[in-house]
C-alpha cells in the first residue's frame, strides 16, 4: 500500500514538472518571435542630405502591443534605419521631417516573423491625381478612411520615398512676356495698327480710290447739310427780333 502511494506521488510530481516545462517552453517561443525591420530612405536630393544633422528625419512607430505609446527613432546620415523587436501584429510607421512629406506605412508581422508592408496615401494627395483632376478638385477614395493603399516590399530592406518636397514659401512667378499680349490696351493697339497699316495693303487700289471718292463726297454732303442747318437756325433766331421791331413801330 505504501509503495502504491509512493508511485502515485512520483507520477503526479512528474506530470506537474512536465506541464510546467511545457508552459515555459511555449511562453518562451511566443515571446521570442520578433522581427527586425531594416529601411532606407531614397530619392532625396544630395544638396538636402547635408542638412540631416540640423533637421534629421524622425520615425514614429505605433506598436500594436502598446498603442498608447509612440517609439521614436532617427534616420542615419546615409538614410538607413533599423527597428528591432516587432511582435506579431500590425504596426504603424510614420516618417516626419520639415522638408519632406512621407506616407504612413503599416507593417504587418506574421506569427512566423514574416513582414508585409502597406503604404497608405491620402486619397486627395496631389501625387495621386492627374493635372485635370487637380484643376477640377477631384479626389479618389479606395477605402472607408480616405486612404489609397499600395503594397510595398519590406524584406530584405524597406525603401521609403518622399511623396513631395515641402515648400513653405510662395514661388514668385517670373516675367511673363505673353502676359503683355493679354492686356486689353495692347490688344487695341495691335488691332489699330493692323487696320491702319496692313488692311489698306490688302485692298485693291481702284477700290481704294473709289472708297476715297465716296468718302470725300460724303464729307462734302455732310458739310452742306451742316451749313443748311446753321442758316436755318440763324434765320429762326433773327425772325423773332424783326417781329418785335414791327410791333414797336406800330405802337
Amino acid at each position: 500500500m505504501k509503495s502504491f502511494i509512493f508511485y502515485v506521488f512520483v507520477l503526479v510530481l512528474m506530470m506537474t514538472l512536465v506541464s510546467e516545462s511545457f508552459q515555459q517552453s511555449s511562453s518562451e517561443t511566443t515571446t521570442t518571435i520578433t522581427a527586425t525591420l531594416l529601411g532606407q530612405v531614397v530619392d532625396i536630393p544630395k544638396n538636402m542630405k547635408k542638412d540631416d544633422q540640423q533637421d534629421p528625419i524622425k520615425i514614429l512607430l505605433l506598436r500594436q502591443d502598446s498603442p498608447s505609446r509612440e517609439d521614436v527613432y532617427f534616420v542615419r546620415a546615409d538614410g538607413s534605419f533599423a527597428i528591432e523587436g516587432l511582435t506579431p501584429g500590425s504596426h504603424i510607421l510614420q516618417l516626419v521631417c520639415h522638408r519632406f512629406e512621407f506616407a504612413k506605412i503599416r507593417i504587418d508581422v506574421s506569427k512566423s516573423g514574416k513582414m508585409r508592408g502597406v503604404m497608405m496615401i491620402p486619397s486627395n494627395h496631389p501625387s495621386l491625381l492627374t493635372e485635370e483632376e487637380r484643376k477640377s478638385g477631384a479626389a479618389q477614395s479606395l477605402d472607408g478612411f480616405g486612404f489609397v493603399k499600395q503594397g510595398i516590399q519590406v524584406e530584405p530592406v524597406l525603401r521609403v520615398k518622399p511623396l513631395t518636397v515641402l515648400n513653405y514659401f510662395e514661388v514668385v512667378p517670373g516675367f511673363d512676356y505673353f502676359g503683355i499680349l493679354k492686356n486689353p490696351m495692347v490688344i487695341m493697339l495691335v488691332v489699330g495698327v493692323l487696320i491702319s497699316v496692313v488692311f489698306p495693303k490688302l485692298i485693291d487700289p481702284e477700290a481704294m480710290k473709289e472708297a476715297q471718292k465716296s468718302m470725300s463726297q460724303s464729307e462734302s454732303e455732310f458739310k452742306n447739310l451742316l451749313g443748311g442747318l446753321n442758316t436755318q437756325i440763324s434765320n429762326q433766331a433773327a425772325s423773332p427780333s424783326s417781329s418785335s421791331k414791327k410791333k414797336s413801330k406800330s405802337e
